[in-house]
């Protein structure tokens, strides 16, 4: 088994894989890449070859959570991070993974922070970022957090991590799947289940992925059509009850207001 390894969750023929997959592979400290499909396709197959990188087909083009589980056992490796496919790796973003995950093995995950790219511009200020940024100040007190009080603070309000960031501990959460009741925020439902255990949860605070945001990603594509919405007042339902879950939402969903500029 691989110590770690990164999983390229390929959809489609999205014109950004091919920078994402190069991002990778001029990370300073090297993993293991494979790609994950349930679209193959001949543009997926050329580029997979481009790269020398091994592609994993998963027969069931079902939802997203079950892509997202099919690419989590194709890995076999301790550590995963999947790879969304139209978002850029910093350089240093695998070597301060793996430093993070030495200094803290038994932690169930690692994430770090993230820049937000919308039309080709790095967004200095925005609600979604100060929320996010509000929602993260336990880990100052606190990391890798390991009370369960400061956890459920992170995520009890809102979905501070950003999902293409995170690297998950096979060996902590060899049970783990997401849930395939939601196709927008199963990022968050998995975080709700995640910081429910007993294991820490590591943070590094510093922006090395470049979260690309743009017409037909699944960000705005969800906001657009109110699913995001939605199954975000699922979540907040589930760890408030409704009459608390309807005033949390309606502050939180304001956050959303930028990615609809």
């Amino acid at each position: 088994m691989n110590e770690h390894c990164f999983v390229v969750t390929a959809y489609k023929d999205s014109p950004y894989l091919s920078a994402c997959l190069n991002s990778l592979i001029q990370q300073t400290a090297k993993s293991k890449i494979i790609i994950s499909t349930s679209t193959p396709s001949l543009y997926i197959e050329t580029i997979a070859k481009e790269y020398g990188v091994d592609l994993f087909v998963n027969p069931e083009n079902k939802n997203v959570s079950n892509n997202w589980n099919f690419a989590l056992d194709v890995a076999k490796a301790k550590w995963v991070t999947l790879i969304h496919q139209d978002d850029i790796y910093l350089p240093e973003f695998a070597a301060s993974t793996f430093h993070a995950i030495q200094q803290f093995p038994d932690a169930a995950i690692h994430f770090t922070g993230a820049n937000e790219i919308i039309e080709n511009k790095k967004t200095s200020f925005s609600l979604s970022l100060l929320v996010k940024s509000i929602l993260l100040l336990p880990f100052k007190l606190q990391n890798p957090l390991r009370s369960m009080i400061l956890k459920k603070m992170v995520i009890s309000f809102g979905n501070p991590i950003c999902c293409p960031t995170v690297t998950y501990n096979r060996e902590q959460l060899s049970q783990f799947k997401f849930n395939e009741q939601y196709s927008y925020v199963l990022d968050w439902a998995a975080w709700v289940e995640i910081f429910a255990t007993p294991f820490s949860i590591a943070f590094t605070n510093k922006p090395l992925v470049n979260r690309l945001i743009h017409q037909g990603s699944g960000t705005v594509d969800g906001i657009q059509s109110k699913g995001i919405q939605k199954e975000e007042q699922a979540i907040f339902e589930k760890i408030w009850g409704k009459p608390l879950s309807k005033l949390f939402f309606f502050f939180y969903q304001a956050a959303h207001f930028k990615h609809q500029q």
